[in-house]
């Protein structure tokens, strides 16, 4: 089973964060490899290499696209972020008894495509930009914009790029 990271990007770190984020990533780097498990962060070669996208489509998240989260009364939201933000019904996408809605999730890939990324991310060596969880409900609601991205996250990103790269070796 892979091993995903997310991180929490809506706060500003400390450099002494910055430390112990990447003391942990460390570490979970090197269980991984030496239990032979995916570690989606350090799949550094591969995303040097390229990511082809079988589908087609190329987006910062999947959240309503191709992953889902059900609460308990049966409503289908993108995800967990969608659901336990308190957006209410902005992004609920259906119901068990009805179905998810087609308008619903153009929208939801309409959010999520890439042209919709931040100018900054743009620019950004793409085996970087690749590995950045750029999650739209989490933007929207620490900055007010569901396409804006902390600092401090864009700089994780790019150390922890770099230092696993150099671990790789």
């Amino acid at each position: 089973m892979p091993v995903g990271v997310l991180f929490v990007h809506e706060e500003d770190w400390a450099t002494e964060d910055f430390e112990r984020i990447k003391e942990q990533v460390i570490l979970l780097h090197d269980y991984c490899k030496k239990t032979g498990m995916k570690f989606q962060i350090a799949n550094i070669r591969r995303k040097l290499q390229g990511n082809n996208n079988s589908s087609g489509f190329q987006s910062m998240c999947y959240s309503g696209v191709n992953t889902f989260t059900v609460n308990y009364k049966g409503d289908i939201y993108g995800c967990h972020r969608c659901y336990y933000d308190n957006f209410g019904s902005t992004y609920k996408l259906g119901d068990l008894d009805k179905g998810i809605s087609l308008a619903r999730r153009i929208f939801m890939c309409d959010v999520n495509n890439l042209d919709m990324m931040p100018g900054k991310c743009k620019k950004c060596n793409p085996a970087i930009r690749d590995r950045c969880h750029l999650c739209f409900a989490s933007n929207k609601k620490a900055y007010g914009d569901m396409h804006a991205i902390s600092n401090s996250y864009c700089m994780l990103m790019k150390e922890l790029f770099y230092l696993l790269l150099e671990r790789e070796k």
